[in-house]
């Protein structure tokens, strides 16, 4: 499962040369070339656009594989969901969705941004990830929240028992099964738990 969640960049080129990057958040594929991660992990709010960034691009980075450069244009962005979609040219593993049910037990894998040092060596290869495991609360079916980072509106969520690190956004919410059930999305300042985009969105 771990090679199948997706590390989501943002380059810094001189001359065609990676000079630096910046973590942005996670992804995954929903289908052999559809692959998914956060609105908000690709917008400015989120990456501040920094003049010795390309801000135009990104890097989806998958465990043991090269890095894919991907223009900001060739994103589907749904702002209101928090989700963006970007068709790749190849085929990729997948992770099988499922709905989400309340009380089971789940997991999200990503990369905490504090540790990008750790994570991706340099060479551009992906090391390690981080794992956090919890339940599920509960399902909302008309969930909205307006805020500088993250803004949706009359999406169904799933909340957690858990809460979230900055860097998870856009990864994979998974259950015992290994099934997809929601994508990482923000955390809930008033409780501290986290939100995640249900499946049944994507």
């Amino acid at each position: 499962m771990n090679e199948k969640v997706w590390m989501v960049l943002r380059p810094n080129y001189v001359n065609g040369t990676l000079k630096d990057i910046g973590l942005c958040g996670a992804g995954f594929l929903i289908n052999s070339n559809t692959f998914i991660t956060a609105y908000h992990c690709c917008n400015e709010s989120c990456f501040v656009p920094k003049e010795n960034y390309n801000n135009n691009l990104l890097i989806l980075l998958p465990p043991g594989k090269q890095g894919l450069k991907i223009n900001i244009n060739e994103c589907i962005f749904c702002k209101n969901k928090d989700i963006t979609f970007i068709k790749l040219d190849s085929n990729f593993d997948y992770i099988k969705k499922s709905k989400p049910v309340e009380g089971e037990k789940v997991y999200n894998i990503g990369y905490i941004s504090a540790k990008i040092e750790r994570y991706v060596n340099n060479k551009l290869e992906i090391n390690s990830q981080d794992k956090r495991n919890g339940s599920v609360i509960e399902k909302c079916d008309n969930y909205s929240i307006s805020a500088p980072d993250v803004s949706i509106n009359n999406v169904k969520i799933i909340k957690l028992d858990y809460s979230c690190e900055v860097g998870f956004s856009g990864g994979p919410l998974l259950n015992n099964r290994n099934e997809v059930i929601g994508l990482m999305s923000h955390k809930d300042k008033s409780t501290g738990n986290v939100i995640a985009i249900s499946s049944e969105e994507f």
